[in-house]
């Protein structure tokens, strides 16, 4: 019975938070993704690339956003829904996960035909390489983005999160080796605006925490 209650309890807080929105929204933007890769290109070779495509660029948005919020939540402390922001984090950055795993599984089954990655051009083996390593990283930061895991690891979660930073870093060099897109003007642009938000988001970060820290002691 009390099983029974406990599920039932953590149920309908699951489906009372934003997490279980955003959840749905990840689910529906897979679909829309497919039915539309499926209905602008009839299927076949451009399809395929245009989703894996699609894919890799939702993971890239999902992971600068889950970037984004932490010091999003440091530089404006009045902001509106900021439990409700730090509560979707995790579930963005599952999201970003998701359609790695997504962008890497087209890519490698359908685009590739399951080749050995030793049989490919120099500079995909490299890509392939970087890009796995990413992969595995969000994806072992995902398996672990939930309270149960959160208590389990103790210190050792912070350290294993403090990856995402180095995930993010080898999805930009997998990018610049091959993605053709992302070397158009705008798109290095966007880039590099996205890139200094995070950098310098997470700096002032990180020193307001060390500015806080003497203020603190001095405090008690």
């Amino acid at each position: 019975m009390y099983n029974m209650n406990s599920a039932k309890k953590i149920i309908r807080t699951w489906i009372a938070g934003v997490r279980f929105y955003i959840a749905i929204s990840i689910a529906l933007i897979t679909l829309e993704v497919l039915w539309l890769s499926e209905t602008l290109y009839g299927g076949g070779s451009l399809a395929t690339i245009r989703l894996e495509e699609s894919y890799g660029w939702l993971s890239i948005g999902f992971l600068s956003v889950a970037l984004l919020i932490g010091p999003t939540l440091t530089v404006f402390k009045r902001l509106p829904g900021r439990r409700q922001l730090f509560e979707a984090r995790r579930l963005i950055g599952i999201g970003a996960a998701w359609f790695a795993l997504l962008h890497s599984l087209i890519t490698y089954i359908a685009q590739f035909k399951s080749v050995n990655p030793l049989d490919l051009p120099l500079t995909y083996q490299r890509a392939f390489l970087v890009g796995l390593f990413a992969l595995i990283i969000l994806l072992a930061l995902a398996a672990t983005s939930f309270n149960r895991a959160f208590r389990a690891m103790g210190i050792w979660w912070f350290r294993l999160h403090r990856l995402v930073y180095v995930a993010a870093a080898l999805v930009v060099v997998h990018v610049a080796l091959i993605g053709v897109h992302a070397k158009t003007a705008p798109v290095l642009a966007a880039f590099g605006s996205v890139g200094l938000l995070i950098i310098g988001g997470h700096l002032y970060r990180n020193q307001s925490r060390k500015l806080a820290k003497p203020i603190q002691k001095e405090v008690l």
